[in-house]
């Protein structure tokens, strides 16, 4: 995924919500020089993310060949590891050959999910986390890499360890909207705090792509974290 300075790149120092208004200022009709401005922002914008994808694409038949020599070998001695590395090959693949700009389907965004809960597991044996996912989410599209931001924030500063209290990741998708879920019991170390780049990153991403189309609730409690997002499709 893109750290912040990847972000501070692309989306520079004003406010992200400026350049979503790049494409309206141009639909709407503007005057003639604040369309053509719009307009070359935008393209600006579609610039940076191209470079940023092919940057991604640097040595990846190199990288995949060695994971898949890895896996072959790893599979007569242990198919945890064998396990663990595939869902880390996908992972990988996903995030490289994704365009930050493109919508992919959801189901997509769900796979890699699942597959970062799974390194998670094979990492540590004391993770507990339930996963439940209703509606169709194969024809339903969004923007990548938001979803699993959520997720990585609440293994990184919730107590995944607990059986009685496990990791809550829910999503309901209809026809007009998704409803995304996270549910973590806090840790009491002095690390356990939520928030951090990561989930200002994917906030700027959310207003970016949908600004005025979201929902974010966040949920604090003395034992308990919870981020609920609401996106209109």
């Amino acid at each position: 995924m893109m750290d912040s300075n990847d972000l501070q790149v692309i989306f520079g120092k004003r406010n992200v919500a400026t350049r979503k208004t790049a494409m309206d200022d141009i639909n709407k009709g503007s005057s003639k020089e604040l369309r053509k401005r719009a307009s070359t922002e935008y393209d600006v914008y579609s610039d940076l993310m191209h470079l940023y994808y092919c940057k991604n694409q640097f040595d990846s038949h190199l990288t995949f060949n060695f994971l898949s020599f890895c896996f072959a070998k790893a599979l007569h001695y242990s198919p945890e590891l064998a396990e663990a590395i595939e869902a880390f090959s996908n992972m990988l693949r996903s995030s490289l050959y994704t365009k930050p700009e493109a919508a992919v389907p959801l189901a997509q965004e769900i796979k890699s999910i699942r597959d970062y809960v799974e390194i998670q597991r094979r990492i540590s044996s004391a993770i507990f986390a339930e996963i439940e996912v209703r509606g169709d989410i194969q024809s339903i599209y969004i923007y990548p890499f938001l979803l699993i931001g959520f997720v990585e924030n609440a293994f990184k500063h919730g107590n995944v360890a607990d059986k009685q209290h496990p990791l809550k990741i829910f999503l309901e998708a209809t026809s007009g909207s998704i409803v995304f879920a996270v549910w973590n019991k806090k840790t009491t170390s002095v690390s356990g705090r939520s928030g951090g780049i990561g989930f200002q990153n994917t906030q700027m991403m959310l207003e970016f792509h949908y600004q005025g189309k979201y929902q974010l609730e966040v949920e604090n409690t003395e034992s308990a974290h919870c981020t609920k997002l609401t996106l209109r499709i």
